[in-house]
């Protein structure tokens, strides 16, 4: 005769199968279904999927740029200079994304990231698990909205293991902006 404490533990388990996908166990999921690998390159453009105030944060509630990820409120740009041919845009101070990560080894990063603004751009920062890892990242002025250029964070320290990356928009600069951002590539150091 089954126990009843046995009972109850497998009514509250389950008896899912092993091809059976497990629910993602956060209000975002990752983009594509799969957590980014760090290192690695992350796209701008590709953060969680979820709604807003969960997988971002918009000063404004229309997509100013192209319908890339559908009815968001992110604005995401289309630029042929862009490693995917898109990338984050007309930024404002407040706005956050979210993307889940999977930290392969623990230890210090240096981050590239292509931006672009025309006059000096403003700062923007990212935390993991909740922390400022990068303090403020400053985007220069590159010479015009469609000029790419490479910035560089080093000594970046991270911790190994699944967890959420989140970009935060700080101060707006002359440009009116924080800049435009392609991607966040993590080398490890």
């Amino acid at each position: 005769m089954p126990r009843p404490f046995v009972a109850a533990l497998i009514l509250a388990v389950g008896c899912a199968s092993p091809s059976s996908p497990a629910p993602w166990p956060g209000p975002t999921r990752p983009f594509g279904g799969r957590a980014h690998a760090i290192p690695g390159t992350i796209e701008a453009e590709h953060y969680d999927e979820g709604p807003a105030e969960a997988a971002y944060h918009d000063a404004d509630p229309k997509n100013h740029g192209a319908p890339l990820r559908g009815e968001t409120q992110v604005d995401i740009e289309a630029r042929p200079d862009a490693s995917n041919k898109h990338g984050i845009g007309w930024t404002k101070a407040g706005e956050w994304l979210v993307y889940t990560v999977d930290v392969k080894e623990a230890g210090r990063y240096t981050i590239e990231v292509p931006v672009a603004s025309a006059k000096q751009g403003g700062t923007f920062h990212l935390e993991f698990k909740g922390v400022d890892r990068t303090g403020p990242i400053a985007v220069p002025d590159t010479g015009g909205w469609q000029k790419l250029q490479l910035i560089r964070k080093s000594g970046v320290a991270l911790e190994a293991g699944l967890q959420v990356m989140k970009m935060v928009m700080d101060s707006e600069g002359p440009s009116t902006s924080i800049g435009d951002i392609d991607l966040l590539r993590f080398v490890r150091e």
